[in-house]
């Protein structure tokens, strides 16, 4: 092979890979302020793999050839040097922006940054969900997954470009062979050793190693980071990502790609380029100018079905749903009797495999789970407890009756005000939320889905409408009988 992994470490010379010049700026900042702390610092440098693998380096050099342990964390790595020998370093560091001024270039290398803190923190998530030893030490392992790809770039910037544009439309090692004559992890596995950054990253190129236990979330949140930015959240490898990913979190494919997508969406929130699209904003499922409240007419695209597929009479479910209401009305039920009816009505007839029913506290602080049809026992269950006196979701849901829908696209906007054990639960970005109401007054909220497949929006066309059937019954019922 003409140009092996070494030729593109050795063509760094003694350089390193350049760190963006407000992050030097701010730690630098940071370094000669009295009150800043190394928390502070590390924040920075752990989103930036130039300023990373300077700092990692830096600590291993003496380790490298030693027996010694190699430090595995910025954390570990920045306590070690203090701030002055911090401010040192820094001075000493490159900026991209002097590096190469090409457009494209900074592009690519921003969109490579943002994809490397996608894998990282969803190798993270995964390891957390697993109770590992050292989640930080994970992250960093899968942050730096892709330092062959930025050796490239700051060592050939032409060549950088031309790979980025390869990978838009050939297989990922195809396109590295067509353009580098060698892999991208062979590079990184060169680099890792010389420089000698953590051993997780050096076992993470090992592919002898590869379904090792805290290896496989990095490799496999690697390759998810990188499909979901280069082609999108399906295809057979994604499918084969889900599915490995459902074996790590012990659920199944189609359970593990919605916790996927929820993660995905929380981490495009925590870090924000501007100008460098996140992956995550390619999660929408399902169209529509308001997907809180479904459009009354069906999109074109709706009436072109198969002609094998059988034809569903939503319309037929509300009338239904009418006379089940006022069969029980006739019979005096009260509004226990009829949000009971109203559960069974939304799975036994509008196909909801499982439902939370969910109730305000005296304070009308927080919501608790009262009911949950279709959800198997959890110790989850008395620990989730929405805010509702505090902006988020479930706030907005007890303004009125009203049903909101939510998919992968608007989950994102929501799921950081969504208490961690209730995405534990229904590991699912797509339900919808029936708030119920007496005399206009919401009175508790069901949330219901099923499971991580995406809802029919004709279907959440007549769930809107029975939505209001349903609170005209329970005020209707309060009248006859208090509850």
């Amino acid at each position: 092979m003409s140009n092996p992994p070494a030729r593109w470490v050795d063509a760094l010379q003694d350089r390193k890979i350049p760190a963006l010049r407000n992050n030097i700026k701010r730690c630098s900042d940071l370094a000669a302020s009295a009150t800043a702390s190394l928390t502070e610092v590390s924040h920075i440098v752990n989103r930036d793999p130039g300023l990373l693998t300077l700092f990692l380096s830096h600590a291993n050099r003496s380790r490298v050839k030693t027996s010694r342990p190699l430090i595995s964390t910025i954390e570990s790595t920045l306590n070690l040097m203090g701030m002055s020998a911090i401010q040192n370093l820094l001075s000493q560091t490159e900026a991209l922006e002097d590096y190469h001024d090409d457009a494209e270039f900074k592009r690519l290398w921003l969109r490579l940054i943002l994809r490397s803190y996608h894998a990282g923190r969803l190798a993270q998530m995964i390891a957390e969900y697993n109770a590992d030893r050292a989640p930080s030490e994970v992250y960093t392992a899968a942050f730096l997954s892709n330092i062959g790809e930025f050796c490239v770039g700051a060592s050939d910037p032409e060549k950088f470009i031309q790979l980025s544009r390869k990978q838009k439309t050939q297989p990922r090692q195809k396109s590295e062979m067509d353009i580098l004559e060698s892999h991208c992890n062979d590079i990184g596995g060169v680099l890792a050793s010389r420089w000698g950054l953590p051993e997780l990253l050096q076992d993470t190129f090992n592919t002898t190693l590869k379904l090792g236990f805290r290896v496989q979330p990095c490799t496999i949140s690697q390759q998810m980071a990188f499909e979901a930015d280069m082609h999108g959240w399906s295809g057979d490898t994604m499918d084969y990502c889900y599915g490995q990913l459902g074996d790590m979190l012990r659920c199944s494919a189609e359970n593990a790609s919605s916790q996927a997508h929820a993660f995905s969406a929380e981490i495009a929130r925590e870090f924000i380029i501007p100008g460098i699209p996140h992956a995550a904003i390619r999660l929408v499922q399902l169209p529509g100018k308001d997907p809180e409240i479904p459009q009354e007419k069906h999109p074109a695209q709706a009436a072109q079905k198969t002609a094998t597929a059988p034809k569903q009479n939503h319309a037929a479910l509300l009338q239904k749903s009418r006379a089940l209401l006022q069969e029980a009305l006739k019979k005096g039920s009260g509004s226990n009797e009829l949000i009971k009816l109203i559960l069974g009505n939304l799975i036994t007839d509008f196909g909801f495999n499982r439902a939370l029913l969910m109730l305000p506290d005296k304070e009308r602080k927080h919501l608790t789970i009262k009911a949950s049809p279709g959800f198997p026992a959890s110790s989850l269950m008395g620990k989730i407890k929405p805010r509702i006196d505090r902006p988020g979701l479930f706030a907005n849901a007890m303004q009125k009756a009203q049903m909101l829908w939510i998919n992968d696209e608007r989950f994102q906007k929501f799921s950081g005000t969504l208490p961690e054990e209730f995405i534990k639960l229904t590991q699912s970005a797509n339900f919808v939320i029936i708030t119920l109401g007496i005399n206009e007054h919401p009175i508790g909220v069901i949330v219901a889905d099923k499971g991580a497949k995406p809802l029919d929006k004709a279907l959440l066309v007549e769930v809107n409408k029975v939505t209001a059937l349903y609170s005209m019954a329970l005020t209707q019922s309060k009248k006859i009988r208090p509850a």
